[in-house]
């Protein structure tokens, strides 16, 4: 009967893993949900992680890649700690697979989206300097809540608007 249950919980695994990638929480979480004990969950993982089906580094790696919003690094790693993966295999990957550079062009091409955006919304009002202000705060405040941090935005918000103006 143990073996029809590691089958069962293998195959099920297997049937997960079909559907997406996941991390080593993700999956101990989803075969303790269906009732597997935590000795076969332990025998199952071990079987994939030798098979390389599962691999929270190379996970953290494919999640910031493929990434189809716009975010910066602490949005992912937010995301990613919630998902279970271990925060030093978080802050060596995202350092890997996302630097710098990727941050601040993927903050620019959003900020120029959002800055058009707020601007539109006043198109025919004379642009005030208190609208103008209101426009910068709330394109700053969509990128922070997007993950990226205020000194990217700053430098972002510098080069989407030259009038930007912002003591610290």
């Amino acid at each position: 009967m143990q073996e029809l249950s590691y089958e069962q919980a293998m195959s099920y695994a297997l049937r997960l893993l079909g559907f997406r990638r996941r991390t080593e929480k993700e999956l101990i979480e989803r075969l303790a949900g269906k009732g597997y004990d935590s000795e076969l969950r332990d025998r199952v993982l071990a079987r994939l992680k030798e098979w390389g089906y599962i691999d929270d580094r190379s996970y953290v790696e494919g999640y910031v890649r493929s990434k189809v919003k716009p975010s910066g690094k602490h949005l992912l790693k937010r995301e990613l700690l919630r998902k279970g993966v271990d925060k030093e295999v978080v802050e060596r990957g995202l350092e890997k697979n996302y630097t710098r550079e990727q941050e601040l062009q993927a903050a620019e091409e959003l900020a120029v989206k959002l800055w058009h955006q707020a601007g539109e919304r006043n198109t025919g009002l004379e642009q005030t300097k208190e609208m103008h202000q209101k426009n910068w705060q709330k394109t700053a405040n969509r990128l922070l809540a997007r993950g990226f941090s205020y000194d990217i935005v700053k430098v972002v918000l510098r080069k989407v608007d030259p009038d930007f103006n912002n003591e610290d």
